[in-house]
């Protein structure tokens, strides 16, 4: 799926493709969160990234969001302001109606 290929690579890009393996690696391990479940379930993957990243998972959320919102050029309302799931649920609404 290609949300989940854009969530894949703000990941990457922030932290490096070793460290987001190992993010990647610690949240099915430690959190049960498999990669196919962070679009599935936004929420589990938001508290899964906050149980490992801590107050640093609302920055990745936060270029994971604008990395979507350029990819797919749509306007996330409030992107900084809005909780990630939301946004990101979203954004999935948007794109399932296009299809």
């Amino acid at each position: 799926m290609l949300l989940l290929e854009v969530v894949n690579e703000g990941i990457e890009q922030t932290f490096g493709e070793s460290v987001a393996k190992t993010i990647f690696f610690h949240m099915e391990t430690k959190c049960g969160v498999k990669r196919n479940d962070i679009i599935k379930k936004p929420e589990v993957f938001h508290d899964s990234l906050e149980k490992l990243l801590g107050p640093g998972a609302s920055v990745v959320e936060q270029f994971i969001l604008r990395n979507l919102q350029s990819r797919f050029e749509q306007n996330l309302s409030s992107i900084g302001s809005r909780p990630f799931v939301e946004c990101v649920r979203e954004l999935k609404t948007k794109l399932e109606r296009e299809k």
